[in-house]
């Protein structure tokens, strides 16, 4: 059967007056189908027309995996190293606070009495330990575990000892007794750590103390026994 090839192009002038049917291709309709053209502006621009919405969220419906919690490598070399867990944190949090408080000043930093604890060992062999890692002390739960191994014996001495970290934040973090009972006998008296035990002062800061001449500059890293003021 003839059909109309200018229907089929979509330009027969003579409609439905034509001698020749009007039939659609119905095995070409497919390929003829064109998506919308893109439009164009004056400026060269041109932009490409929006077919709808496309989503690229994918919804992940597997079971997710729990990783089983750890412990930060701190905790663990304190449970790996000591008995007394509690005690063992304590004393690092206090050397932690001692330590964001010496960073502010200008002096250099040296624990309280170059010791972890009254009567406990020195510290002077470490003078330049402490000042290297002072920064890394005051990130405690970071803390790289080669800083921690030099204070293990101190920490352990300390375990052993009957003192516990002091709840005052100062520049002399000492520590106190837990079995000091004593209590104060007059009206007014100022409180005791506010003052430093004669015995528990630096040698060149008791000269200081002791001198008529005031040197400007240099502060002490303890406060004066009572006997000096």
């Amino acid at each position: 059967m003839s059909v109309c090839q200018y229907y089929l192009r979509g330009n027969c002038r003579y409609g439905d007056r034509c001698r020749l049917p009007h039939v659609n291709n119905q095995y070409d309709q497919p390929y003829r189908h064109r998506g919308p053209r893109s439009q164009f502006n004056g400026g060269h621009n041109y932009r490409t027309p929006h077919s709808g919405p496309v989503n690229h969220h994918h919804e992940n419906t597997a079971i997710p995996h729990q990783q089983p919690r750890r412990d930060s490598p701190v905790i663990q070399w304190i449970r790996d190293n000591f008995t007394n867990k509690d005690k063992t944190i304590d004393i690092l949090i206090e050397i932690k606070a001692e330590a964001q408080i010496w960073q502010k000043s200008a002096d250099f930093w040296r624990f309280t009495s170059r010791r972890l604890f009254p009567c406990g060992h020195l510290l002077e062999a470490y003078f330049d330990y402490w000042e290297k890692t002072e920064r890394q002390l005051i990130g405690l739960i970071k803390l790289d575990l080669e800083i921690l191994k030099p204070l293990k014996p101190y920490i352990e001495e300390y375990i052993r000892s009957k003192y516990q970290p002091s709840k005052t934040l100062s520049t002399d973090i000492r520590m106190r007794d837990v079995n000091d009972s004593r209590t104060s006998t007059s009206s007014f008296r100022a409180p005791e750590t506010n003052y430093t035990p004669s015995d528990q002062i630096l040698e060149e800061e008791r000269a200081a103390f002791e001198s008529d001449a005031f040197e400007f500059g240099q502060i002490p890293t303890h406060a004066p026994p009572q006997q000096f003021c």
